[in-house]
Protein backbone atom coordinates (compact mmCIF):
# COMPACT_ATOMS: atom_id res chain seq x y z
CA UNK A 1 0.00 0.00 0.00
CA UNK A 2 2.78 2.41 0.94
CA UNK A 3 4.65 1.70 -2.30
CA UNK A 4 1.44 2.30 -4.28
CA UNK A 5 0.91 5.67 -2.56
CA UNK A 6 4.53 6.66 -3.25
CA UNK A 7 4.24 5.73 -6.93
CA UNK A 8 1.03 7.75 -7.23
CA UNK A 9 2.62 10.74 -5.48
CA UNK A 10 5.67 10.56 -7.76
CA UNK A 11 3.47 10.31 -10.85
CA UNK A 12 1.46 13.34 -9.69
CA UNK A 13 4.64 15.30 -9.05
CA UNK A 14 5.96 14.48 -12.52
CA UNK A 15 2.64 15.41 -14.13
CA UNK A 16 2.45 18.66 -12.16
CA UNK A 17 6.02 19.48 -13.08
CA UNK A 18 5.35 18.88 -16.77
CA UNK A 19 2.20 21.04 -16.60
CA UNK A 20 4.07 23.89 -14.89
CA UNK A 21 6.93 23.63 -17.37
CA UNK A 22 4.49 23.63 -20.27
CA UNK A 23 2.72 26.73 -18.92
CA UNK A 24 6.04 28.48 -18.37
CA UNK A 25 7.03 27.77 -22.00
CA UNK A 26 3.90 29.48 -23.36
CA UNK A 27 3.98 33.02 -24.67
CA UNK A 28 1.65 35.46 -22.83
CA UNK A 29 -0.73 35.38 -25.80
CA UNK A 30 -0.83 31.59 -25.76
CA UNK A 31 -1.29 31.48 -22.00
CA UNK A 32 -4.16 33.99 -21.87
CA UNK A 33 -6.10 32.58 -24.82
CA UNK A 34 -9.35 31.12 -23.51
CA UNK A 35 -8.63 32.24 -19.93
CA UNK A 36 -10.69 34.40 -17.58
CA UNK A 37 -8.86 37.20 -15.76
CA UNK A 38 -10.34 38.57 -12.54
CA UNK A 39 -9.86 42.21 -11.56
CA UNK A 40 -10.83 43.00 -7.96
CA UNK A 41 -11.59 46.66 -7.27
CA UNK A 42 -10.86 47.76 -3.70
CA UNK A 43 -13.76 50.22 -3.64
CA UNK A 44 -17.55 50.28 -3.56
CA UNK A 45 -19.64 49.85 -6.72
CA UNK A 46 -20.76 53.10 -8.33
CA UNK A 47 -17.96 55.33 -7.05
CA UNK A 48 -15.28 57.00 -9.14
CA UNK A 49 -12.72 54.20 -8.63
CA UNK A 50 -15.26 51.63 -9.76
CA UNK A 51 -16.23 53.70 -12.80
CA UNK A 52 -12.58 54.14 -13.76
CA UNK A 53 -11.89 50.42 -13.34
CA UNK A 54 -14.85 49.28 -15.42
CA UNK A 55 -14.21 51.84 -18.15
CA UNK A 56 -10.57 50.83 -18.28
CA UNK A 57 -11.38 47.11 -18.48
CA UNK A 58 -13.72 47.66 -21.43
CA UNK A 59 -10.78 49.00 -23.43
CA UNK A 60 -8.01 46.91 -21.86
CA UNK A 61 -9.65 43.82 -23.38
CA UNK A 62 -8.67 45.06 -26.86
CA UNK A 63 -4.99 45.24 -25.94
CA UNK A 64 -4.70 42.25 -23.59
CA UNK A 65 -2.68 39.42 -25.17
CA UNK A 66 -4.83 36.41 -25.98
CA UNK A 67 -8.06 38.41 -25.52
CA UNK A 68 -9.21 36.70 -22.29
CA UNK A 69 -12.51 37.51 -20.65
CA UNK A 70 -11.93 40.11 -17.91
CA UNK A 71 -14.38 40.01 -15.00
CA UNK A 72 -14.61 42.81 -12.42
CA UNK A 73 -15.44 42.25 -8.74
CA UNK A 74 -15.68 44.74 -5.87
CA UNK A 75 -14.04 44.16 -2.51
CA UNK A 76 -14.18 47.47 -0.58
CA UNK A 77 -12.85 48.06 2.90
CA UNK A 78 -9.98 49.67 4.83
CA UNK A 79 -9.06 52.07 2.04
CA UNK A 80 -8.53 49.23 -0.43
CA UNK A 81 -6.42 47.17 1.95
CA UNK A 82 -9.03 44.39 2.26
CA UNK A 83 -8.64 43.69 -1.45
CA UNK A 84 -4.86 44.03 -1.20
CA UNK A 85 -4.56 41.53 1.65
CA UNK A 86 -6.92 39.03 0.06
CA UNK A 87 -5.00 39.21 -3.21
CA UNK A 88 -1.72 38.62 -1.38
CA UNK A 89 -3.17 35.71 0.58
CA UNK A 90 -5.15 33.78 -1.97
CA UNK A 91 -4.95 35.09 -5.53
CA UNK A 92 -3.63 32.92 -8.34
CA UNK A 93 -0.04 33.83 -9.14
CA UNK A 94 -0.14 32.95 -12.80
CA UNK A 95 -1.37 36.31 -14.12
CA UNK A 96 -5.11 35.58 -14.05
CA UNK A 97 -5.79 37.65 -10.90
CA UNK A 98 -5.26 41.40 -10.63
CA UNK A 99 -6.51 44.12 -8.34
CA UNK A 100 -7.16 47.82 -8.70
CA UNK A 101 -6.33 49.21 -5.28
CA UNK A 102 -6.42 52.67 -3.77
CA UNK A 103 -3.33 54.81 -3.36
CA UNK A 104 -2.85 53.99 0.32
CA UNK A 105 -1.67 50.52 -0.66
CA UNK A 106 1.77 51.92 -1.49
CA UNK A 107 2.44 53.16 2.04
CA UNK A 108 -0.02 51.80 4.62
CA UNK A 109 1.88 48.48 4.98
CA UNK A 110 5.11 50.35 5.72
CA UNK A 111 3.52 52.59 8.32
CA UNK A 112 1.50 49.85 10.01
CA UNK A 113 4.18 47.17 9.68
CA UNK A 114 1.86 44.69 7.95
CA UNK A 115 4.12 43.63 5.08
CA UNK A 116 3.41 40.02 6.02
CA UNK A 117 -0.16 40.66 4.80
CA UNK A 118 0.63 42.92 1.85
CA UNK A 119 4.14 43.93 0.86
CA UNK A 120 4.23 46.69 -1.78
CA UNK A 121 7.88 45.84 -2.52
CA UNK A 122 7.04 42.27 -3.53
CA UNK A 123 3.99 42.68 -5.77
CA UNK A 124 4.06 43.48 -9.48
CA UNK A 125 2.81 47.00 -10.18
CA UNK A 126 1.22 47.29 -13.61
CA UNK A 127 0.30 50.97 -13.65
CA UNK A 128 -2.21 53.44 -12.29
CA UNK A 129 -5.14 54.89 -14.17
CA UNK A 130 -6.53 58.03 -12.62
CA UNK A 131 -8.12 61.23 -13.73
CA UNK A 132 -5.87 63.87 -12.28
CA UNK A 133 -7.00 63.04 -8.76
CA UNK A 134 -4.14 65.07 -7.30
CA UNK A 135 -4.82 67.61 -5.90
CA UNK A 136 -7.79 66.96 -3.63
CA UNK A 137 -10.29 69.44 -2.23
CA UNK A 138 -12.42 69.81 0.87
CA UNK A 139 -15.99 70.34 -0.25
CA UNK A 140 -18.38 72.15 2.11
CA UNK A 141 -22.17 72.33 1.83
CA UNK A 142 -24.00 75.64 1.95
CA UNK A 143 -25.04 75.08 5.58
CA UNK A 144 -21.49 74.60 6.83
CA UNK A 145 -20.48 76.90 9.69
CA UNK A 146 -17.14 77.30 7.91
CA UNK A 147 -17.36 79.54 4.85
CA UNK A 148 -13.70 80.33 4.13
CA UNK A 149 -10.40 78.50 4.38
CA UNK A 150 -9.27 80.74 7.23
CA UNK A 151 -12.31 79.72 9.28
CA UNK A 152 -11.21 76.06 9.49
CA UNK A 153 -8.95 77.25 12.31
CA UNK A 154 -11.74 79.12 14.10
CA UNK A 155 -14.91 76.99 13.83
CA UNK A 156 -15.66 73.28 14.04
CA UNK A 157 -16.70 71.58 10.82
CA UNK A 158 -17.98 67.99 10.66
CA UNK A 159 -16.49 66.12 7.71
CA UNK A 160 -17.16 62.58 6.55
CA UNK A 161 -14.45 60.00 5.84
CA UNK A 162 -14.42 56.43 4.63
CA UNK A 163 -11.86 54.21 6.31
CA UNK A 164 -9.58 55.19 9.18
CA UNK A 165 -6.52 54.87 6.93
CA UNK A 166 -7.93 56.62 3.86
CA UNK A 167 -6.46 60.00 2.97
CA UNK A 168 -9.89 61.61 3.35
CA UNK A 169 -9.37 61.06 7.09
CA UNK A 170 -5.60 61.18 7.49
CA UNK A 171 -4.98 64.50 5.76
CA UNK A 172 -7.71 66.38 7.66
CA UNK A 173 -6.28 64.78 10.82
CA UNK A 174 -2.82 66.16 9.93
CA UNK A 175 -4.43 69.54 9.41
CA UNK A 176 -5.95 69.30 12.89
CA UNK A 177 -2.77 68.23 14.65
CA UNK A 178 -0.14 70.19 12.79
CA UNK A 179 -1.93 73.22 11.33
CA UNK A 180 -4.54 73.84 14.02
CA UNK A 181 -7.71 73.10 12.04
CA UNK A 182 -10.91 72.18 13.88
CA UNK A 183 -12.36 69.38 11.77
CA UNK A 184 -14.65 66.89 13.49
CA UNK A 185 -13.78 63.86 11.35
CA UNK A 186 -16.39 61.09 11.18
CA UNK A 187 -14.99 57.93 9.53
CA UNK A 188 -16.92 54.82 8.59
CA UNK A 189 -18.91 55.86 5.53
CA UNK A 190 -18.91 53.16 2.87
CA UNK A 191 -18.38 55.40 -0.15
CA UNK A 192 -19.33 58.61 -1.90
CA UNK A 193 -23.06 57.79 -2.35
CA UNK A 194 -23.43 57.36 1.41
CA UNK A 195 -21.43 60.52 2.09
CA UNK A 196 -23.54 62.60 -0.29
CA UNK A 197 -26.66 61.32 1.46
CA UNK A 198 -25.14 62.33 4.82
CA UNK A 199 -24.46 65.82 3.44
CA UNK A 200 -28.05 66.11 2.21
CA UNK A 201 -29.27 65.11 5.66
CA UNK A 202 -26.87 67.63 7.25
CA UNK A 203 -25.19 64.88 9.25
CA UNK A 204 -21.89 66.28 8.03
CA UNK A 205 -20.80 69.60 6.57
CA UNK A 206 -18.50 68.21 3.88
CA UNK A 207 -15.69 65.84 2.99
CA UNK A 208 -12.36 65.60 1.19
CA UNK A 209 -12.48 64.23 -2.36
CA UNK A 210 -10.46 64.46 -5.54
CA UNK A 211 -11.12 67.23 -8.02
CA UNK A 212 -11.74 64.44 -10.52
CA UNK A 213 -14.63 63.20 -8.38
CA UNK A 214 -15.85 66.77 -7.96
CA UNK A 215 -15.97 67.19 -11.74
CA UNK A 216 -17.50 63.75 -12.40
CA UNK A 217 -20.66 64.41 -14.47
CA UNK A 218 -22.46 61.56 -12.73
CA UNK A 219 -21.70 62.70 -9.18
CA UNK A 220 -23.76 65.06 -7.08
CA UNK A 221 -20.76 67.21 -6.18
CA UNK A 222 -20.52 68.84 -9.61
CA UNK A 223 -24.24 69.61 -9.62
CA UNK A 224 -24.06 71.03 -6.11
CA UNK A 225 -21.13 73.31 -6.91
CA UNK A 226 -22.95 74.53 -10.02
CA UNK A 227 -26.15 75.42 -8.15
CA UNK A 228 -24.46 76.71 -4.99
CA UNK A 229 -25.50 73.83 -2.73
CA UNK A 230 -21.79 73.18 -2.01
CA UNK A 231 -18.47 74.89 -2.64
CA UNK A 232 -14.74 74.05 -2.71
CA UNK A 233 -13.27 75.24 0.58
CA UNK A 234 -9.54 74.48 0.31
CA UNK A 235 -7.33 72.68 -2.20
CA UNK A 236 -5.26 69.87 -0.71
CA UNK A 237 -2.11 70.26 -2.76
CA UNK A 238 0.78 72.51 -3.63
CA UNK A 239 -0.70 73.83 -6.87
CA UNK A 240 -4.11 75.04 -7.99
CA UNK A 241 -6.52 73.01 -10.04
CA UNK A 242 -7.04 74.89 -13.33
CA UNK A 243 -10.82 74.77 -12.94
CA UNK A 244 -10.62 76.41 -9.48
CA UNK A 245 -7.61 78.77 -9.50
CA UNK A 246 -8.99 80.96 -6.72
CA UNK A 247 -9.53 78.24 -4.11
CA UNK A 248 -6.87 78.61 -1.35
CA UNK A 249 -4.09 76.01 -1.13
CA UNK A 250 -3.22 74.03 1.97
CA UNK A 251 0.40 75.03 1.34
CA UNK A 252 -0.53 78.64 2.19
CA UNK A 253 -1.01 77.54 5.81
CA UNK A 254 2.18 75.46 6.19
CA UNK A 255 4.73 77.10 8.47
CA UNK A 256 7.69 74.68 8.69
CA UNK A 257 9.56 71.86 6.93
CA UNK A 258 8.16 69.20 9.27
CA UNK A 259 4.63 69.94 8.09
CA UNK A 260 5.75 69.94 4.44
CA UNK A 261 7.53 66.57 4.70
CA UNK A 262 4.63 64.92 6.49
CA UNK A 263 2.07 66.19 3.99
CA UNK A 264 4.28 65.15 1.07
CA UNK A 265 4.46 61.67 2.58
CA UNK A 266 0.67 61.49 2.88
CA UNK A 267 0.29 62.87 -0.65
CA UNK A 268 1.96 59.69 -1.94
CA UNK A 269 -1.38 57.82 -2.17
CA UNK A 270 -2.88 60.75 -4.07
CA UNK A 271 -0.09 60.53 -6.65
CA UNK A 272 -0.38 56.73 -6.77
CA UNK A 273 -4.05 57.08 -7.67
CA UNK A 274 -5.77 53.78 -8.40
CA UNK A 275 -2.93 51.33 -9.02
CA UNK A 276 -3.38 48.00 -10.78
CA UNK A 277 -1.26 45.19 -9.39
CA UNK A 278 -0.45 41.51 -9.76
CA UNK A 279 0.50 39.38 -6.74
CA UNK A 280 4.12 38.20 -6.40
CA UNK A 281 5.58 35.37 -8.48
CA UNK A 282 3.66 36.10 -11.67
CA UNK A 283 5.98 35.24 -14.60
CA UNK A 284 7.95 38.30 -15.70
CA UNK A 285 6.96 38.02 -19.37
CA UNK A 286 3.26 38.17 -18.44
CA UNK A 287 3.81 41.18 -16.20
CA UNK A 288 5.71 42.91 -19.03
CA UNK A 289 2.97 42.05 -21.53
CA UNK A 290 0.21 43.46 -19.31
CA UNK A 291 2.25 46.57 -18.57
CA UNK A 292 2.45 47.06 -22.35
CA UNK A 293 -1.30 46.49 -22.65
CA UNK A 294 -1.83 49.01 -19.85
CA UNK A 295 0.26 51.64 -21.65
CA UNK A 296 -1.57 51.03 -24.93
CA UNK A 297 -4.97 51.28 -23.26
CA UNK A 298 -4.03 54.49 -21.46
CA UNK A 299 -3.12 56.04 -24.83
CA UNK A 300 -6.20 54.67 -26.62
CA UNK A 301 -8.27 57.59 -27.90
CA UNK A 302 -11.48 55.60 -27.50
CA UNK A 303 -10.70 54.99 -23.83
CA UNK A 304 -9.83 58.66 -23.26
CA UNK A 305 -13.07 59.69 -24.97
CA UNK A 306 -15.07 57.39 -22.68
CA UNK A 307 -13.30 58.79 -19.63
CA UNK A 308 -14.14 62.32 -20.74
CA UNK A 309 -17.76 61.30 -21.13
CA UNK A 310 -18.08 59.36 -17.87
CA UNK A 311 -15.73 61.31 -15.60
CA UNK A 312 -15.93 64.82 -17.08
CA UNK A 313 -12.17 65.25 -17.53
CA UNK A 314 -10.06 66.40 -20.45
CA UNK A 315 -6.99 64.32 -19.64
CA UNK A 316 -6.37 60.93 -18.09
CA UNK A 317 -3.47 60.80 -15.66
CA UNK A 318 -1.32 57.68 -15.47
CA UNK A 319 1.64 56.33 -13.55
CA UNK A 320 3.39 53.38 -15.13
CA UNK A 321 4.56 50.29 -13.25
CA UNK A 322 8.11 51.56 -12.86
CA UNK A 323 6.81 54.86 -11.51
CA UNK A 324 4.76 53.05 -8.87
CA UNK A 325 7.83 51.07 -7.83
CA UNK A 326 9.69 54.38 -7.43
CA UNK A 327 6.90 55.72 -5.20
CA UNK A 328 7.18 52.62 -3.02
CA UNK A 329 10.96 53.10 -2.81
CA UNK A 330 10.43 56.70 -1.68
CA UNK A 331 8.03 55.52 1.04
CA UNK A 332 10.63 53.07 2.35
CA UNK A 333 13.29 55.79 2.27
CA UNK A 334 11.24 58.18 4.45
CA UNK A 335 13.06 59.42 7.57
CA UNK A 336 12.16 57.95 10.94
CA UNK A 337 10.63 61.21 12.15
CA UNK A 338 8.12 61.23 9.31
CA UNK A 339 7.41 57.53 9.74
CA UNK A 340 6.75 57.90 13.46
CA UNK A 341 4.38 60.82 12.89
CA UNK A 342 2.60 58.89 10.15
CA UNK A 343 2.18 55.88 12.43
CA UNK A 344 0.67 58.10 15.06
CA UNK A 345 -1.82 59.48 12.54
CA UNK A 346 -2.76 56.06 11.16
CA UNK A 347 -2.90 53.97 14.31
CA UNK A 348 -4.01 56.28 17.13
CA UNK A 349 -7.67 55.35 17.31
Amino acid sequence: MLNTWIRRAMALAVTTGLTAASAAAQTPEEFYTGKTVELTVGATPGGSADTIARTFVEHLAKHFPGNPEIVVFNKPGAGGMVAAKEMMAGAERDGTAMAMLLGGSVFVPRVEGIEDQFDPREVNWVGSIDVGAYPYVILANDQSPVKTANEIFEKEMAIAATSFTHQNRTIPEIMNRYLGAKFNIIPGYKGSPEIYLAMERREVDGWMLSYASLLDPGAKAKEWVADGTAFPLITIGFEHHPAFPDVPLISEFITNDEQTKLLEFFFTPLIAGRPIVFPPEVPADRVAAIRKAFDETAADEAFIADMRKRMGVEEVATVDGAGLQELVAEVYAAPDSVLEAARDILTDK
